[in-house]
């Protein structure tokens, strides 16, 4: 609905939960999705998730998103679809945005 407003062009961030944007196939179809993103940060079971390290390379600011062609509003679908295609975390990325 953004994108038809007179706003579309302005920088956004939209933050969500891990509910909605986790995108390890793992963790994504966890009934604690939290609990075990927090715990593969923390490296408890000896793994950790490659999505999360490849936020500061893939999805660390608005001229990254305009680099992908995300120059308007975009919603957490096309969030989560980006960050499936190019491998990065599109939690940890909308917070990225926010600094």
């Amino acid at each position: 609905e953004l994108k038809k407003t007179a706003y579309s062009s302005t920088p956004m961030v939209i933050l969500a939960s891990r509910e909605h944007t986790c995108i390890h196939p793992n963790v994504s179809r966890s009934k604690k999705k939290n609990e075990d993103c927090k715990n593969l940060l923390d490296y408890k079971e000896g793994i950790s998730c490659s999505f999360y390290y490849k936020v500061q390379q893939k999805l660390n600011g608005q001229n990254k998103l305009r680099e992908y062609g995300y120059n308007s509003a975009w919603d957490i679908e096309e969030l989560v679809n980006l960050g499936k295609k190019v491998k990065a975390c599109p939690y940890y990325g909308t917070r990225a945005l926010l600094e």
